[in-house]
């Protein structure tokens, strides 16, 4: 079981900072004005993982590990961009196409194990907090699932209850820093059960912006968009967490896997 806390991001933070300059300083003098330096482009990464925290820390867990997830990668594009630079100078100097004296081709080496010296921090504390966070998407759905019973207050038609179960009720809150928000955040890929549709139904959500929700009604198979407007009309009516039923059977099979 891996628990969330403040250091998997400032761990995340500082390893990335870290790989911003090259250890022993970088490799310059090199065909075609090529300099092997630090990571181009991290230095941002800085505010958008203190963005991301906040999400956490406002209940928003979905969007923290969306935002992490996609810091991740970036993190990762530039990684392989930088090591693609690193490995064409090398193979241009060993194939004959580009002069490089054989004292400036082992500092590019050099250079190319330490930076991996400097990535393999940052890979692994991103993976400690996308794990982590994971881990607390789990554990909300869960703790979703037990109370479920308890924060419905709808009857949900027939044919809606016979494949899903109703959690809690989409709500609009004033957070301490007078912003509204959607609580508990809405998920993509999840079904709602839509009160104020005429007639009511499930909707599935396929895409998420501040401007708009994209959907598809499950029984019609009918794709549609409702915008910001519209959506907090909606969600006055009611708006209800869907989880399908086969779910609830599924966490009291014993798994083949065992995860952390």
């Amino acid at each position: 079981m891996v628990q969330l806390e403040a250091a998997h991001f400032s761990n995340v933070i500082g390893a990335i900072q870290r790989t911003a300059s090259l250890t022993g300083g970088a490799v310059r003098g090199l065909p075609g004005g090529v300099v092997i330096g630090g990571l181009p482009g991290v230095a941002s990464f800085a505010s958008s993982i203190s963005d991301a925290q906040k999400e956490f820390q406002l209940g928003r867990v979905h969007a923290c590990l969306e935002r992490i997830r996609q810091l991740e990668t970036s993190f990762n594009g530039i990684t392989g961009r930088w090591n693609s630079t690193v490995l064409s100078v090398i193979s241009s100097a060993r194939q004959g196409r580009q002069a490089v004296p054989l004292a400036k081709l082992n500092e590019v080496k050099n250079a190319q194990t330490r930076m991996q010296q400097l990535i393999r921090p940052a890979e692994k504390a991103f993976r400690d907090l996308v794990t982590a966070l994971e881990h607390e998407v789990a554990m909300e759905g869960r703790r979703v699932d037990a109370t479920a019973d308890e924060s419905s207050d709808v009857d949900l038609p027939d044919d809606v209850a016979e494949a899903y179960r109703c959690g809690p009720r989409i709500e609009l809150r004033q957070g301490d820093d007078k912003k509204t928000r959607i609580v508990p955040a809405l998920e993509k890929q999840a079904c709602y059960f839509v009160k104020g549709l005429k007639p009511p139904r499930v909707l599935r959500l396929t895409s998420l912006s501040k401007q708009a929700i994209g959907a598809i009604d499950t029984l019609r198979q009918v794709e549609q968009t409702i915008e910001a407007v519209e959506l907090a009309k909606l969600i006055e009516t009611g708006i209800w967490l869907l989880r399908p039923k086969s779910d609830a059977d599924s966490d009291t099979r014993p798994s083949a896997t065992s995860g952390e």
